[in-house]
């Protein structure tokens, strides 16, 4: 069988969507076309993104009609980060031939996506121009990408207008959208009362994020998002804060280097010479700028929380000392000392971030490691302090 997948996040799914599959299908002779609402992607944004669940259940309900319309949860099923390469993996056989459809933008950026080079190897790209991607430019991005064995197809016929984006903010507005929304998918939103400015980025959100984790990961940043809200509620930080930046401080932590480090371009952080040289620090930065671009976190303490609380820095603020402390005496950690540092950081946050400083830098330093500036600058600050009183 001749079978296309078609990613996206179908937030909401529109008209045009499935008219693009009725038009990709009956121009390249396909059989069937896979619709497949995305998990998180790494390097997109996903500020308003709602839950898996509803997304698929509107992709059902907008695909009812179409019998070659295969709706499929496999990313959504998939744990940790959904790649275009495991897709496809998962889905190739040797009885069929398969396609991939993406946007005339997403098409430009071929060569950035994770093994884009398996992808070309397995599947035929189809596209169709649009805006300011007209043919020309198409191809002249195809010729340069095909010394890398992608092979492309494009539609010539025009595509709808229609945006995702529009419509979320015509839905906030109660606009009618009987034109671009199949009527089941209307009612769906309505009933669940989707889109609305009240429904974004909530604490469900983020912990299904969260529950997409591994095991040890997952616990670790409920353990963390807990001890967060007791120091802060001890110490009289933000509570909800607290709450957030614990659940998310590791949510970037199991993708690989290159991803991490792609996002921290993108969000312009520029790395030190120690920073490009201490993988183990990525996680922090990346995970920073990710609840920026997932969720439409802008609150800078949180963020500043979320991308120090491993090294540390010098003037934190005391929601940064509490997601620092939280994250290294969470209830799953187990290393030596652990009580005392739970001792001190229930006497002040400064002690207990002391002896955390102390403890990390003596220990990197004994195996010979690279020691972030951060950290010896929140360690000093200390120190100076404590010698002033």
């Amino acid at each position: 069988m001749r079978k296309a997948i078609y990613g996206g996040s179908f937030n909401p799914i529109h008209l045009d969507h499935i008219a693009l599959c009725r038009q990709i299908k009956n121009e390249f002779s396909l059989d069937r076309v896979i619709l497949i609402p995305t998990s998180t992607t790494p390097l997109k944004d996903n500020s308003y993104l709602v839950s898996d669940e509803h997304r698929l259940n509107m992709c059902r309900l907008a695909a009812a009609d179409d019998d070659f319309i295969e709706v499929s949860d496999i990313e959504i099923q998939r744990k940790g980060f959904s790649y275009t390469s495991d897709t496809i993996a998962q889905l190739k056989t040797d009885e069929d031939e398969l396609f991939l459809i993406v946007g005339a933008d997403m098409f430009m950026t071929l060569e950035k996506w994770h093994e884009f080079e398996y992808i070309f190897e397995n599947v035929t790209i189809l596209t169709i121009p649009r805006g300011e991607y007209d043919i020309n430019i198409l191809q002249k991005k195809y010729n340069e990408l095909k010394p890398y064995g992608c092979q492309a197809q494009f539609s010539l016929s025009p595509v709808g207008s229609l945006s995702s984006t529009v419509i979320r903010e015509k839905l906030k507005r109660g606009e009618d959208l009987s034109d671009s929304l199949h009527p089941d998918v209307i009612k769906y939103i309505k009933k669940n009362q989707l889109y609305c400015q009240e429904t974004m980025n909530n604490k469900d959100v983020y912990l299904q994020e969260v529950n997409k984790l591994s095991d040890y990961r997952r616990i670790h940043s409920l353990n963390v998002s807990n001890e967060a809200v007791r120091l802060a509620k001890k110490y009289g930080a933000d509570v909800e804060k607290a709450e957030i930046a614990g659940l998310l401080h590791d949510i970037t932590k199991e993708m690989d280097n290159e991803t991490q480090l792609k996002i921290i371009e993108n969000g312009g952080i520029m790395l030190s010479a120690v920073e490009k040289a201490s993988p183990q620090l990525y996680h922090a930065m990346s995970a920073s700028v990710y609840v920026k671009t997932c969720f439409g976190i802008d609150d800078e303490d949180i963020r500043n929380a979320i991308r120090y609380h491993t090294t540390a820095r010098a003037n934190m603020s005391l929601l940064e000392k509490v997601i620092f402390l939280a994250d290294f005496t969470s209830a799953d950690r187990k290393f030596d000392d652990i009580d005392v540092i739970r001792e001190k950081a229930n006497i002040s946050l400064e002690d207990g971030m002391l002896y955390a400083l102390q403890f990390t830098i003596s220990r990197i330093a004994k195996r010979g490691g690279l020691i972030s500036p951060d950290a010896l600058n929140a360690y000093n600050e200390i120190v100076l302090k404590k010698s002033a009183e």
